[in-house]
């Protein structure tokens, strides 16, 4: 189904909310697999990544919030917050 016209904004919180929506799936993924190897990411280099989602979502619900926001709130939680 093709995208109706979009406005520059709408454009933009669509290109973000794309973005967001990737990265919030590969964090999601080695968040679940971290362990105590030294290759893996540092929980604290994914919490940095989710704090800059926020942001990025922020934005992108700024922009055009009636198209942004149900892609963005549709996602899950992120187990980033503890460090274990």
């Amino acid at each position: 189904m093709p995208l109706p016209d979009l406005t520059n904004r709408e454009s933009l919180a669509l290109d973000l909310e794309h973005t967001t929506e990737n990265l919030w799936a590969l964090v999601n993924r080695y968040a679940a697999h971290l362990t105590l190897e030294t290759d893996d990411p540092a929980r604290a280099d994914l919490r940095d990544l989710v704090v800059a989602m926020r942001s990025l979502d922020t934005i992108g619900a700024r922009l055009a919030p009636e198209l942004y926001r149900p892609a963005e709130q549709r996602r899950g939680t992120l187990d980033v917050d503890e460090d274990g």
